[in-house]
């Protein structure tokens, strides 16, 4: 990830594993952070650790342009950063994600 909010919160590296299925009409991608010797931190960045947590994207009954979309987001960004701070950025860096993803899939549908 980039250095964000002045640099307080320095560039981190995160190491997963990732699962996705698709049930019906619905898609779940799921995963946490794993720890290997073969993958270290990168230089110059903290490794952060995320998970267990998911993305589950529901389609909307009758409506084919919808879909509900459920984030549920555990996180740990390591550091020297009060946890108090990084709970109140973690929600807006959602919402921001949330809203840059409409926008692309909105531009998209119009493109195709």
């Amino acid at each position: 990830s980039a250095e964000t909010a002045g640099n307080l919160i320095g560039q981190r590296d995160f190491l997963s594993v990732r699962h996705s299925c698709k049930q019906k009409s619905s898609v779940y991608l799921g995963g946490a952070a794993i720890q290997l010797d073969s993958f270290p931190p990168q230089a110059g960045f903290v490794r952060a650790e995320d998970g267990p947590a998911c993305i589950i994207i529901q389609a909307l009954d009758g409506d084919t342009r919808r879909s509900r979309f459920t984030w549920l987001l555990n996180m740990d960004v390591k550091g020297w950063l009060p946890k108090s701070i990084v709970n109140q950025a973690l929600p807006r860096a959602q919402l921001d994600f949330t809203r840059h993803l409409r926008r692309r899939l909105t531009a998209s549908a119009t493109l195709g």
